[in-house]
């Protein structure tokens, strides 16, 4: 539900600002005319043009023209360099272990912060959330006064299994309510007050109905970390086994639930929801792209170009907070990368892409448009590159380690695309294809060039 939540806020956001772009900003730059552009307009303006167009007449070009010239004479350097450095990276972002341990990254000084710690301290990080354990069976374990002899053994098997579970440092249930085993089988040799005491305290764990009973289990490590996920499963694992082998636990249901594994099942469901999302999102901007651009290996190209910025920043984030600072990497991370970039990196994408389409269609070379195109674009990109990092990178001054993991990784990731990628990655790209670039079926296939002089040239 916090997904769906996220995903339908910032969709509704984007259609509005599409909105407010299409309709409120033309008709506001109508009402106030050039005033808009104060105080760059008028006559001012035409002097910076005219200045600006005799310096680059006379051979004075800025650092994006230089740099497009640098991938273009280097392409094959630039792509292999790219190609070393996304081997790793996107080994690390398949392999690495992301966290659910939101404990582990709470602010210090924060009162309950400093409660949990004091707790782990004195008690055990398992004590903070037990995981509990429910079997339902198919007949009651305790009615008329007396215990059902067969399913407390079944019950006491079950303790065992879990005792002898690696990580878990106690197991209680209705043979051991209190941690130390109950002797079930002489209970009704026991004095009336010793046996009813004992009956009152194996009670507490056997439900209203008298068929539920419950177990709880104290683990050695925190409740989030990656260690009591894996104990989870285990111990899924072994009561399953330990069903097919007790007559008594065959038709019973057993269920390992608490925050542990509440944790560890929303895992294994994000994780198989995010390859769902991330198929769809990469179909559908293909899609988008190749209507756009008319080209097949262009569109494919940019959505690649997208997962470098996004591997190699989460590859950044895992070296700096994961083993440098030794924090655990939140599971949210990958997730935040790779819905942001690939609508914030498309963008940029599109920009400078299309940009280069219009200077082919006016008659430019294939590699003059790229040098005009980044010269003339890549300042606008990078300049927005600069405003939206600086925005996400305010997260890092929080003291939550959650918000600081974001901030770093959105904003090494879009700085990242502008300055990197498509200053240098793309031309070096766009020089590899060549004309095989802009190649598209039938329908969607556009001519390369534009009309020049009266003349009209495929």
């Amino acid at each position: 539900s916090m997904i769906k939540t996220m995903g339908l806020v910032l969709g509704i956001a984007i259609a509005i600002s599409l909105l407010v772009a299409l309709t409120l900003v033309p008709s506001l730059i109508m009402l106030l005319g050039n005033r808009i552009f104060w105080p760059t307009r008028g006559a001012r303006w035409y002097r910076f043009a005219e200045r600006t167009m005799e310096k680059r007449a006379q051979g004075h070009r800025g650092y994006f023209y230089k740099a497009a010239n640098f991938s273009i004479k280097h392409s094959k350097a630039v792509l292999i360099a790219a190609l070393l450095i996304s081997v790793p990276t996107t080994y690390v972002f398949l392999e690495a272990e992301t966290s659910f341990d939101f404990i582990g990254g709470m602010a210090s000084g924060v009162e309950s912060g400093d409660g949990i710690a004091a707790m782990t301290d004195a008690f055990g990080a398992g004590r903070i959330m037990p995981t509990q354990i429910a079997v339902v069976f198919d007949g009651p374990v305790y009615s008329e006064g007396s215990f059902d002899l067969s399913r407390l053994r079944a019950i006491e098997g079950i303790t065992a299994v879990l005792a002898s579970t690696e990580n878990v440092k106690s197991a209680t249930g209705v043979t051991n309510p209190t941690g130390a085993p109950v002797d079930y089988v002489n209970l009704s040799a026991m004095s009336p007050d010793a046996r009813a005491a004992q009956e009152a305290q194996m009670l507490q764990m056997v439900g209203v109905d008298g068929r539920t009973v419950l177990f709880t289990v104290v683990m050695e490590t925190g409740p989030m970390t990656p260690e009591l996920m894996d104990t989870v499963n285990v111990i899924r694992g072994d009561l399953a086994a330990l069903k097919t082998t007790d007559a008594a636990l065959s038709s019973a249901e057993i269920y390992v639930g608490g925050s542990s594994a509440v944790i560890y099942d929303l895992k294994l469901d994000l994780d198989r929801q995010f390859t769902t999302m991330e198929i769809i999102v990469v179909i559908g901007i293909f899609i988008v792209l190749l209507l756009v651009l008319g080209a097949v290996l262009l569109s494919l190209f940019a959505i690649v170009s997208i997962m470098l910025s996004i591997t190699w920043a989460f590859a950044a984030t895992v070296g700096i907070f994961g083993y440098a600072l030794g924090e655990p990497i939140l599971w949210i991370i990958p997730l935040i990368l790779f819905i942001m970039l690939m609508g914030i990196g498309m963008d940029y994408n599109v920009f400078i892409l299309t940009r280069i389409r219009e200077e082919i269609h006016k008659g430019k070379s294939d590699k003059d448009a790229v040098v005009e195109s980044l010269d003339w674009t890549g300042g606008i990109i990078t300049a927005l590159a600069v405003i939206m990092g600086s925005a996400f990178s305010m997260m890092m001054i929080s003291s939550t380690m959650m918000l600081k993991e974001i901030g770093f990784a959105l904003a090494f990731a879009i700085l990242l695309d502008a300055m990197v990628v498509r200053t240098y990655i793309v031309p070096a790209m766009m020089t590899t294809l060549g004309k095989w670039g802009w190649w598209a079926p039938g329908p969607l296939q556009r001519e390369r060039r534009g009309t020049k002089s009266g003349s009209h040239e495929e």
